[in-house]
Protein backbone atom coordinates (compact mmCIF):
# COMPACT_ATOMS: atom_id res chain seq x y z
CA UNK A 1 0.00 0.00 0.00
CA UNK A 2 1.34 3.15 -1.13
CA UNK A 3 2.14 5.81 -4.29
CA UNK A 4 5.44 5.68 -6.24
CA UNK A 5 6.95 5.83 -9.51
CA UNK A 6 7.14 2.71 -12.00
CA UNK A 7 8.41 4.07 -15.49
CA UNK A 8 9.82 2.20 -18.43
CA UNK A 9 12.27 3.79 -20.65
CA UNK A 10 14.66 2.79 -23.75
CA UNK A 11 18.23 3.81 -24.29
CA UNK A 12 19.09 4.75 -27.31
CA UNK A 13 22.72 4.27 -27.14
CA UNK A 14 23.61 0.52 -28.18
CA UNK A 15 26.34 -0.22 -25.64
CA UNK A 16 24.25 -0.51 -22.81
CA UNK A 17 26.37 -0.26 -19.37
CA UNK A 18 25.20 0.99 -15.67
CA UNK A 19 28.19 2.18 -14.50
CA UNK A 20 27.51 5.13 -16.63
CA UNK A 21 23.78 5.81 -14.91
CA UNK A 22 25.74 5.58 -11.64
CA UNK A 23 28.25 7.79 -12.49
CA UNK A 24 25.34 10.35 -13.61
CA UNK A 25 23.49 9.77 -10.33
CA UNK A 26 26.19 10.14 -8.19
CA UNK A 27 27.75 13.78 -10.14
CA UNK A 28 23.46 14.89 -10.19
CA UNK A 29 22.49 13.96 -6.57
CA UNK A 30 26.01 15.55 -5.53
CA UNK A 31 25.54 15.28 -1.32
CA UNK A 32 21.94 14.17 -1.70
CA UNK A 33 22.78 10.98 -2.49
CA UNK A 34 23.36 8.54 0.20
CA UNK A 35 24.55 5.17 -1.17
CA UNK A 36 24.65 3.70 -4.94
CA UNK A 37 25.13 0.28 -5.80
CA UNK A 38 25.13 -2.30 -8.68
CA UNK A 39 23.87 -5.51 -8.56
CA UNK A 40 24.86 -7.59 -11.81
CA UNK A 41 22.95 -10.39 -13.79
CA UNK A 42 22.61 -12.19 -16.51
CA UNK A 43 20.78 -10.51 -19.02
CA UNK A 44 19.97 -7.41 -16.94
CA UNK A 45 21.49 -5.40 -13.83
CA UNK A 46 20.04 -3.03 -11.56
CA UNK A 47 21.56 0.28 -9.56
CA UNK A 48 20.31 0.92 -6.29
CA UNK A 49 20.17 4.74 -5.21
CA UNK A 50 19.35 5.69 -2.03
CA UNK A 51 18.44 9.38 -1.64
CA UNK A 52 16.71 9.94 1.72
CA UNK A 53 16.76 7.34 4.94
CA UNK A 54 13.11 7.30 5.15
CA UNK A 55 12.82 6.04 1.90
CA UNK A 56 13.50 2.34 0.14
CA UNK A 57 16.07 2.16 -2.44
CA UNK A 58 15.19 3.23 -5.75
CA UNK A 59 15.47 0.45 -8.45
CA UNK A 60 16.87 1.55 -11.81
CA UNK A 61 16.69 -1.83 -13.64
CA UNK A 62 18.54 -2.00 -17.26
CA UNK A 63 18.21 -4.76 -19.65
CA UNK A 64 20.99 -5.74 -22.09
CA UNK A 65 18.44 -4.69 -24.97
CA UNK A 66 18.18 -0.91 -23.51
CA UNK A 67 15.20 -1.28 -21.57
CA UNK A 68 15.20 0.84 -18.57
CA UNK A 69 12.65 0.29 -15.80
CA UNK A 70 13.08 2.49 -12.78
CA UNK A 71 10.93 1.74 -9.58
CA UNK A 72 10.71 4.03 -6.69
CA UNK A 73 8.08 3.92 -3.49
CA UNK A 74 7.46 7.70 -2.36
CA UNK A 75 4.69 7.96 0.50
CA UNK A 76 6.95 6.90 2.60
CA UNK A 77 8.80 10.24 2.37
CA UNK A 78 6.10 12.80 0.66
CA UNK A 79 5.72 15.27 -2.54
CA UNK A 80 9.01 17.05 -2.07
CA UNK A 81 10.44 13.60 -2.63
CA UNK A 82 8.41 12.50 -5.36
CA UNK A 83 8.97 16.11 -7.20
CA UNK A 84 12.11 15.57 -6.63
CA UNK A 85 12.79 11.70 -8.15
CA UNK A 86 10.70 12.77 -11.23
CA UNK A 87 12.75 16.17 -11.97
CA UNK A 88 15.64 13.81 -11.88
CA UNK A 89 14.77 10.87 -13.84
CA UNK A 90 13.66 14.23 -16.54
CA UNK A 91 17.35 15.04 -16.72
CA UNK A 92 18.37 11.55 -16.77
CA UNK A 93 16.54 10.46 -20.16
CA UNK A 94 17.66 14.04 -21.21
CA UNK A 95 21.53 13.50 -20.82
CA UNK A 96 21.45 9.58 -21.56
CA UNK A 97 19.26 9.76 -24.26
CA UNK A 98 16.43 7.78 -22.82
CA UNK A 99 13.10 7.81 -23.57
CA UNK A 100 10.31 7.61 -21.55
CA UNK A 101 7.09 5.43 -22.37
CA UNK A 102 3.98 7.70 -22.49
CA UNK A 103 0.81 7.35 -19.83
CA UNK A 104 -0.62 4.35 -20.42
CA UNK A 105 1.44 2.63 -23.03
CA UNK A 106 2.22 0.17 -20.89
CA UNK A 107 0.32 -1.27 -18.55
CA UNK A 108 1.65 -1.58 -15.15
CA UNK A 109 3.75 1.85 -15.29
CA UNK A 110 3.72 5.59 -14.96
CA UNK A 111 3.15 7.62 -12.03
CA UNK A 112 0.17 7.11 -9.87
CA UNK A 113 -0.16 10.41 -8.97
CA UNK A 114 0.37 11.97 -12.71
CA UNK A 115 3.05 13.98 -11.59
CA UNK A 116 5.65 12.35 -13.31
CA UNK A 117 3.89 13.46 -16.86
CA UNK A 118 1.65 16.85 -15.66
CA UNK A 119 4.47 18.18 -13.15
CA UNK A 120 1.08 19.38 -10.98
CA UNK A 121 1.73 19.75 -7.81
CA UNK A 122 -1.39 20.43 -6.29
CA UNK A 123 -2.67 17.01 -8.01
CA UNK A 124 0.24 15.48 -6.43
CA UNK A 125 -0.71 16.79 -2.96
CA UNK A 126 -4.33 15.71 -3.59
CA UNK A 127 -2.62 12.12 -4.27
CA UNK A 128 -0.48 12.00 -1.51
CA UNK A 129 -3.48 13.48 1.20
CA UNK A 130 -5.51 11.10 -0.03
CA UNK A 131 -3.32 8.15 0.49
CA UNK A 132 -3.24 9.51 4.11
CA UNK A 133 -6.79 9.05 4.76
CA UNK A 134 -6.63 5.68 3.04
CA UNK A 135 -3.72 4.61 5.27
CA UNK A 136 -5.46 6.41 8.33
CA UNK A 137 -8.76 4.20 7.74
CA UNK A 138 -6.67 0.85 7.40
CA UNK A 139 -5.53 1.19 10.74
CA UNK A 140 -8.45 2.11 12.45
CA UNK A 141 -9.52 -1.04 11.31
CA UNK A 142 -6.63 -3.11 12.51
CA UNK A 143 -6.76 -1.14 15.99
CA UNK A 144 -10.04 -1.87 15.99
CA UNK A 145 -8.29 -5.63 16.91
CA UNK A 146 -7.52 -5.59 20.32
CA UNK A 147 -5.00 -7.89 19.97
CA UNK A 148 -2.61 -5.52 17.35
CA UNK A 149 -0.25 -3.33 19.20
CA UNK A 150 2.90 -1.49 17.77
CA UNK A 151 1.95 -0.71 14.15
CA UNK A 152 4.83 0.18 11.49
CA UNK A 153 4.37 2.63 9.18
CA UNK A 154 7.03 3.30 6.40
CA UNK A 155 9.30 1.76 8.41
CA UNK A 156 12.48 -0.38 8.02
CA UNK A 157 11.25 -4.55 8.37
CA UNK A 158 13.57 -6.50 10.86
CA UNK A 159 13.71 -3.83 13.75
CA UNK A 160 10.62 -2.87 16.13
CA UNK A 161 10.70 -0.96 18.96
CA UNK A 162 9.14 -0.60 22.96
CA UNK A 163 7.23 2.69 22.52
CA UNK A 164 4.04 4.69 23.67
CA UNK A 165 1.68 5.03 20.75
CA UNK A 166 -0.36 3.42 18.21
CA UNK A 167 1.61 2.95 15.34
CA UNK A 168 5.39 4.09 14.60
CA UNK A 169 6.61 6.19 12.08
CA UNK A 170 10.32 7.09 10.84
CA UNK A 171 9.24 10.54 12.55
CA UNK A 172 8.42 8.91 16.13
CA UNK A 173 5.15 7.30 17.14
CA UNK A 174 1.60 8.69 16.43
CA UNK A 175 -1.18 7.75 18.76
CA UNK A 176 -4.55 6.42 17.76
CA UNK A 177 -6.46 9.97 18.08
CA UNK A 178 -3.94 11.29 15.61
CA UNK A 179 -4.93 8.36 13.62
CA UNK A 180 -8.77 9.15 13.96
CA UNK A 181 -7.72 13.08 12.80
CA UNK A 182 -6.33 12.14 10.44
CA UNK A 183 -8.61 9.74 8.91
CA UNK A 184 -11.01 12.85 8.92
CA UNK A 185 -8.98 15.47 7.70
CA UNK A 186 -5.60 14.12 6.42
CA UNK A 187 -4.07 17.64 5.95
CA UNK A 188 -3.60 17.24 10.10
CA UNK A 189 -1.48 13.96 9.03
CA UNK A 190 1.31 16.26 6.96
CA UNK A 191 3.69 15.89 9.66
CA UNK A 192 3.81 11.92 8.87
CA UNK A 193 6.22 13.05 6.22
CA UNK A 194 9.75 14.22 6.33
CA UNK A 195 9.92 15.89 2.82
CA UNK A 196 6.65 18.01 2.31
CA UNK A 197 7.40 20.63 0.64
CA UNK A 198 9.05 21.48 -2.88
CA UNK A 199 13.50 21.53 -3.26
CA UNK A 200 16.37 20.68 -0.79
CA UNK A 201 15.92 23.36 1.77
CA UNK A 202 15.00 23.39 5.30
CA UNK A 203 12.55 21.01 5.83
CA UNK A 204 14.31 18.99 3.91
CA UNK A 205 17.33 18.79 5.72
CA UNK A 206 15.78 18.36 9.23
CA UNK A 207 13.25 15.86 7.88
CA UNK A 208 16.49 13.84 7.08
CA UNK A 209 17.81 14.47 10.47
CA UNK A 210 14.92 13.86 12.20
CA UNK A 211 14.70 9.94 10.55
CA UNK A 212 18.03 9.25 11.53
CA UNK A 213 17.36 10.34 15.05
CA UNK A 214 14.17 8.54 15.56
CA UNK A 215 15.37 4.90 13.95
CA UNK A 216 19.27 5.07 13.33
CA UNK A 217 21.38 7.20 16.58
CA UNK A 218 22.24 5.15 19.22
CA UNK A 219 22.27 8.35 21.87
CA UNK A 220 25.61 7.20 23.47
CA UNK A 221 29.68 7.68 22.05
CA UNK A 222 30.24 5.74 18.93
CA UNK A 223 31.70 2.53 18.61
CA UNK A 224 32.54 2.31 14.85
CA UNK A 225 33.25 4.34 11.60
CA UNK A 226 30.43 4.26 10.77
CA UNK A 227 28.63 5.54 13.73
CA UNK A 228 30.72 8.08 13.69
CA UNK A 229 29.77 9.20 9.78
CA UNK A 230 26.42 9.02 10.83
CA UNK A 231 26.56 10.96 13.67
CA UNK A 232 28.47 14.05 12.08
CA UNK A 233 26.35 13.69 8.76
CA UNK A 234 23.21 14.24 11.29
CA UNK A 235 25.10 17.04 12.80
CA UNK A 236 25.57 18.65 9.32
CA UNK A 237 21.63 17.91 8.10
CA UNK A 238 20.84 19.87 11.84
CA UNK A 239 23.32 22.98 10.74
CA UNK A 240 22.60 22.79 6.77
CA UNK A 241 18.76 23.29 7.69
CA UNK A 242 19.63 26.05 10.46
CA UNK A 243 21.36 28.35 7.78
CA UNK A 244 18.08 27.76 5.53
CA UNK A 245 15.91 29.25 8.50
CA UNK A 246 16.52 29.46 11.91
CA UNK A 247 12.94 29.70 13.20
CA UNK A 248 12.30 25.92 12.55
CA UNK A 249 11.56 23.90 16.07
CA UNK A 250 14.54 21.85 16.07
CA UNK A 251 15.53 19.31 18.63
CA UNK A 252 17.82 21.50 20.91
CA UNK A 253 18.33 18.94 23.58
CA UNK A 254 18.76 15.83 20.82
CA UNK A 255 21.68 18.23 19.05
CA UNK A 256 23.34 18.57 22.06
CA UNK A 257 23.58 14.83 23.13
CA UNK A 258 25.01 14.04 19.54
CA UNK A 259 27.50 16.59 19.67
CA UNK A 260 28.55 15.38 22.99
CA UNK A 261 28.57 12.09 21.66
CA UNK A 262 31.18 12.99 19.32
CA UNK A 263 33.23 15.06 21.78
CA UNK A 264 32.13 18.80 20.20
CA UNK A 265 30.86 21.22 21.62
CA UNK A 266 28.18 23.63 20.30
CA UNK A 267 26.72 26.64 20.65
CA UNK A 268 23.22 26.50 20.34
CA UNK A 269 20.15 28.69 21.75
CA UNK A 270 18.00 26.94 24.14
CA UNK A 271 15.07 29.17 25.23
CA UNK A 272 13.72 28.20 28.38
CA UNK A 273 11.40 25.43 28.60
CA UNK A 274 13.09 23.32 26.00
CA UNK A 275 12.14 19.80 26.69
CA UNK A 276 14.52 17.30 27.20
CA UNK A 277 15.91 14.55 24.93
CA UNK A 278 13.65 11.99 24.21
CA UNK A 279 14.17 11.64 19.82
CA UNK A 280 15.06 8.04 19.49
CA UNK A 281 13.34 4.76 19.25
CA UNK A 282 16.70 3.44 20.03
CA UNK A 283 16.96 4.60 23.64
CA UNK A 284 14.54 1.49 24.66
CA UNK A 285 14.93 -2.31 24.23
CA UNK A 286 14.46 -3.13 20.19
CA UNK A 287 13.33 -6.32 19.14
CA UNK A 288 15.72 -7.54 16.07
CA UNK A 289 14.29 -10.56 13.59
CA UNK A 290 17.67 -11.84 12.90
CA UNK A 291 16.93 -14.86 10.58
CA UNK A 292 15.05 -17.72 9.80
CA UNK A 293 11.99 -17.14 11.96
CA UNK A 294 14.69 -16.44 14.87
CA UNK A 295 14.20 -12.85 16.82
CA UNK A 296 15.97 -11.39 19.93
CA UNK A 297 15.48 -8.47 22.13
CA UNK A 298 18.45 -6.64 22.67
CA UNK A 299 19.23 -2.63 24.56
CA UNK A 300 18.62 -0.13 21.44
CA UNK A 301 21.60 0.99 21.93
CA UNK A 302 23.31 -1.89 20.94
CA UNK A 303 25.20 -1.35 16.90
CA UNK A 304 24.78 -5.00 15.13
CA UNK A 305 26.59 -6.16 12.50
CA UNK A 306 27.14 -9.89 10.39
CA UNK A 307 30.20 -11.04 10.26
CA UNK A 308 30.70 -14.46 8.52
CA UNK A 309 27.59 -15.89 9.02
CA UNK A 310 26.61 -14.96 12.46
CA UNK A 311 25.21 -11.95 13.94
CA UNK A 312 26.70 -9.68 16.59
CA UNK A 313 25.61 -7.03 18.83
CA UNK A 314 27.50 -4.96 21.09
CA UNK A 315 28.33 -1.45 22.69
CA UNK A 316 31.43 -0.94 24.64
CA UNK A 317 30.40 -3.23 27.56
CA UNK A 318 29.21 -6.30 26.30
CA UNK A 319 28.72 -8.65 23.18
CA UNK A 320 26.30 -10.58 22.13
CA UNK A 321 26.69 -13.27 18.94
CA UNK A 322 24.00 -15.84 17.43
CA UNK A 323 23.91 -18.30 14.40
CA UNK A 324 21.26 -20.43 13.48
CA UNK A 325 21.03 -24.22 11.95
CA UNK A 326 18.75 -25.67 10.24
CA UNK A 327 17.90 -29.58 9.23
CA UNK A 328 16.45 -31.11 6.46
CA UNK A 329 12.36 -31.81 6.89
CA UNK A 330 11.02 -31.19 10.51
CA UNK A 331 8.80 -32.85 12.78
CA UNK A 332 11.46 -34.09 15.22
CA UNK A 333 10.70 -33.79 19.18
CA UNK A 334 12.84 -30.50 20.15
CA UNK A 335 14.65 -31.88 23.05
CA UNK A 336 16.29 -34.65 20.63
CA UNK A 337 16.59 -31.89 18.47
CA UNK A 338 18.02 -30.30 21.89
CA UNK A 339 20.31 -32.72 22.30
CA UNK A 340 21.97 -33.66 19.33
CA UNK A 341 22.48 -29.58 18.70
CA UNK A 342 24.83 -30.03 22.63
CA UNK A 343 27.08 -32.81 21.49
CA UNK A 344 28.21 -29.56 18.48
CA UNK A 345 27.42 -26.82 20.32
CA UNK A 346 30.74 -25.34 22.53
CA UNK A 347 31.02 -26.71 26.06
CA UNK A 348 28.50 -25.11 28.86
CA UNK A 349 29.51 -23.77 31.84
CA UNK A 350 28.19 -24.99 35.21
CA UNK A 351 25.83 -23.03 36.06
CA UNK A 352 22.88 -24.25 33.56
CA UNK A 353 19.69 -22.56 33.19
CA UNK A 354 16.65 -24.44 31.19
CA UNK A 355 13.94 -23.48 28.73
CA UNK A 356 11.07 -25.57 27.99
CA UNK A 357 8.09 -24.48 25.75
CA UNK A 358 5.45 -25.77 23.31
CA UNK A 359 7.94 -25.08 20.37
CA UNK A 360 11.23 -24.49 21.93
CA UNK A 361 13.72 -26.91 24.06
CA UNK A 362 16.87 -24.74 25.53
CA UNK A 363 19.72 -25.07 27.80
CA UNK A 364 22.10 -22.60 28.43
CA UNK A 365 25.46 -22.17 30.88
CA UNK A 366 26.90 -19.03 32.80
CA UNK A 367 29.91 -18.35 34.21
CA UNK A 368 33.10 -16.81 34.61
CA UNK A 369 35.67 -17.03 31.60
CA UNK A 370 38.28 -18.77 34.59
CA UNK A 371 38.53 -18.58 37.87
CA UNK A 372 40.09 -14.94 38.36
CA UNK A 373 38.36 -13.48 35.24
CA UNK A 374 35.54 -10.52 35.72
CA UNK A 375 34.31 -11.46 32.56
CA UNK A 376 31.62 -13.90 32.41
CA UNK A 377 29.77 -15.76 29.02
CA UNK A 378 26.74 -17.30 28.78
CA UNK A 379 26.19 -19.38 26.08
CA UNK A 380 22.86 -20.93 25.16
CA UNK A 381 21.64 -23.97 23.03
CA UNK A 382 17.60 -23.30 21.59
CA UNK A 383 16.37 -26.21 19.83
CA UNK A 384 12.95 -26.67 17.53
CA UNK A 385 11.57 -29.06 15.42
CA UNK A 386 13.82 -28.41 12.46
CA UNK A 387 16.91 -26.54 13.42
CA UNK A 388 18.88 -24.74 16.28
CA UNK A 389 20.42 -21.75 17.41
CA UNK A 390 23.71 -20.60 19.61
CA UNK A 391 24.18 -17.80 21.27
CA UNK A 392 26.87 -16.22 23.45
CA UNK A 393 26.72 -13.31 25.46
CA UNK A 394 29.85 -11.67 26.76
CA UNK A 395 29.45 -9.09 29.94
CA UNK A 396 30.83 -8.06 32.92
CA UNK A 397 29.68 -9.82 36.10
CA UNK A 398 28.44 -11.45 38.20
CA UNK A 399 26.56 -7.84 38.42
CA UNK A 400 25.33 -8.43 35.25
CA UNK A 401 24.27 -11.96 34.95
CA UNK A 402 20.41 -11.37 35.54
CA UNK A 403 20.28 -9.20 31.91
CA UNK A 404 22.24 -11.40 30.07
CA UNK A 405 19.96 -14.58 30.95
CA UNK A 406 17.33 -11.85 30.47
CA UNK A 407 18.29 -11.66 26.57
CA UNK A 408 19.01 -15.21 26.30
CA UNK A 409 15.29 -15.93 27.58
CA UNK A 410 14.10 -13.63 24.84
CA UNK A 411 15.03 -15.55 22.76
CA UNK A 412 12.07 -16.57 20.20
CA UNK A 413 11.38 -18.41 17.18
CA UNK A 414 8.45 -18.28 14.96
CA UNK A 415 7.84 -21.12 12.13
CA UNK A 416 7.80 -19.00 8.62
CA UNK A 417 7.40 -21.71 6.34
Amino acid sequence: MGLGLHVLGRWRQENVQPELLERWFRRHCGSALLEARILDGDDESTLFVSIHPAAEDVEVMVSNDGRVVVSAKTSTVGPGYHQYLASLLHRLGNDQGIDWAAPGENEGTGDETGYFETGDRGALEREMLAWLRRLANALLEHLADSSVSNLQVGMAVGHSYACEGAIMTPLGPRSREWIQRVSSDPTQGIDLFPWWPEGLGANYYLGMALVRMWTDIRWRPPVSESETATLRETLGWLEAARQFDSQLEYPMAEWREIASALGERVTLPVPDGTPPAAIGYRRRPTWVAITEGWSIQIPGEFAEAWDDGTWTAWDDTAGIWFSSYAFEGAGRPCMEVLDDALTNAPALRSEIIERQSEHLAGRAGVGPANAHSSTWFLTGVLAHSAGFSICTIEFEGPARKAWAVEIWQSIRWVDST
